[in-house]
């Protein structure tokens, strides 16, 4: 308000000073600057010298953004040496417990415990915040249950009634929070985020396949993708997975499955690429969702896609591409990159050492949790039914050799082993494209991609549709 008067005062002060317009314009650009970076702090009881991380949202990833070590009180501030910007922060804490903030606008203050969920903010945004999330994920169990009740209750009943008016209330109570908590913070990231929880009003008639049309239909009506200020939330990534999931179905096979996302998929192209930055990002998440299920078919169509949509934000497009290109490069059918590493006796091994037509590709590492799961699978696979048409080469993603011959020799692997004891950052692993372990691949004979199975069962499967194995 000061600043607004002294802005009126120079407008009408004919005889005011040059150098005090430039510092008029000082204030307001830290004003301005200022705004952008919000505040975050609070008490955790029971947390006094434990460490506290400030970690930023992008879609279902987080981003450490500061760490810092409580008080003896529990107070925490902090002051990242990057400005904290609008958008949702989680407070992680011990054991990984944690809760979300929104910083929008207003400095964040809260006060937690660390022996109950519950967190209590001073700041008008979170406590809205909280009560909207708490609000969302009450409607939706309310509805998810009614709806259960009208698809399997007798029609005639006089309750049948009852459950479809409390359904069709329940809606409209719903719409009307939303609107209500929009209007209230109009302009803000939270007004935003209420928009985007809107959903398609039901007729408790519809059956259940009506009933899911109408959802694919109707679904982004209300809050579109083209804010790139809600990237630094969950918002888009949550609302994109369950619209997908309106093309889900239990009984589905694989290739049902994978048939019908892409149908899913093409529906949802027009609702995301009105903003590049918000395409590219869309684009991103689904492409690391469906690369960690092995859907191959999707994940083809999805670099179709990208390279026939385009992409205008240039960062984006640099990361994507590269992403496309190993889809491209790893698809079944094309010839395998170059791998080359050391066997721990340190002589040197490539792809042309293999001696038998069909060969079994393992990444791993010896500190990997699902790889002590299925290595022990493929083992006895192996001592049992690889004769002279297939083998295994187990490439291991370690650092430390010790570890890594440590793990080889307690489970007795007999199959060629190697290594470039580099990580991720290991040339053959960034060829292959990998960012998961365990990651399989089968070779054929010329070292062709035949398969990339996403687990043991399709595994099995594949080396039984080439005749590797009996059962």
């Amino acid at each position: 308000m000061q600043l607004l008067q002294f802005v009126v005062h120079l407008r009408f002060n004919k005889h005011i000073m040059k150098n005090t317009l430039f510092q008029c314009a000082v204030m307001l650009f830290l004003m301005i600057n200022l705004s952008l970076s919000a505040q975050i702090s609070g008490t955790i009881n029971g947390l006094a010298g434990e460490k506290v991380i400030l970690a930023s949202y992008r879609g279902d990833q987080l981003r450490i953004v500061d760490t810092i070590v409580a008080d003896n009180n529990g107070n925490i501030d902090f002051k990242p040496k990057k400005q904290i910007h609008n958008g949702l922060y989680r407070i992680i804490y011990k054991q990984g417990n944690g809760f979300d903030v929104l910083a929008d606008q207003e400095p964040v203050k809260f006060t937690a415990d660390t022996g109950n969920t519950t967190v209590r903010y001073t700041d008008t945004i979170n406590s809205d915040y909280q009560r909207l999330m708490k609000t969302e994920a009450l409607y939706q169990r309310k509805v998810d249950l009614l709806t259960q009740l009208i698809d399997g209750y007798p029609s005639g009943e006089p309750f049948y009634k009852k459950a479809t008016a409390q359904y069709v209330k329940e809606q409209i109570d719903y719409s009307a929070f939303l609107n209500g908590m929009i209007r209230r913070h109009h302009g803000t990231l939270l007004s935003l985020i209420a928009m985007n929880l809107k959903r398609p009003f039901l007729a408790p008639e519809l059956n259940p396949d009506d009933r899911k049309k109408a959802l694919r239909e109707n679904f982004w009506q209300a809050g579109d993708a083209t804010d790139t200020s809600l990237i630094l939330t969950n918002v888009y990534t949550r609302k994109t997975i369950e619209f997908l999931t309106f093309y889900s179905n239990p009984e589905f096979t694989k290739e049902e499955l994978q048939a019908s996302f892409i149908t899913g998929i093409n529906a949802l192209l027009p609702h995301i690429n009105q903003q590049p930055k918000v395409f590219a990002f869309i684009m991103e998440y689904l492409i690391n969702g469906f690369e960690q299920f092995g859907f191959e078919e999707v994940l083809r169509y999805l670099a179709t896609m990208y390279e026939s949509e385009g992409c205008t934000d240039e960062a984006s497009r640099t990361r994507l591409a590269g992403k496309v290109e190993i889809i491209r490069r790893m698809a079944p059918g094309n010839v395998a990159p170059p791998l080359m590493a050391n066997r721990p006796d340190g002589s040197a091994f490539t792809l042309n050492d293999l001696r038998k037509p069909y060969n079994i590709i393992i990444f791993w590492a010896s500190w990997c949790p699902h790889c002590n799961e299925i290595l022990p699978q493929i083992d006895q696979l192996y001592r049992e039914q690889a004769g002279e048409k297939w083998d295994v080469l187990a490439y291991s993603l370690d650092t430390n050799k010790s570890e890594w011959e440590k793990a080889i020799q307690k489970s007795k692997y007999l199959w060629t082993n190697v290594s470039e004891l580099k990580g991720w950052n290991s040339p053959s692993s960034e060829e292959w494209g990998i960012f998961a372990t365990p990651t399989l691949f089968i070779l054929g004979p010329g070292l062709k991609i035949i398969a990339k199975p996403y687990n043991f069962t399709e595994l099995t499967d594949s080396l039984r549709e080439l005749g590797l194995i009996s059962r």
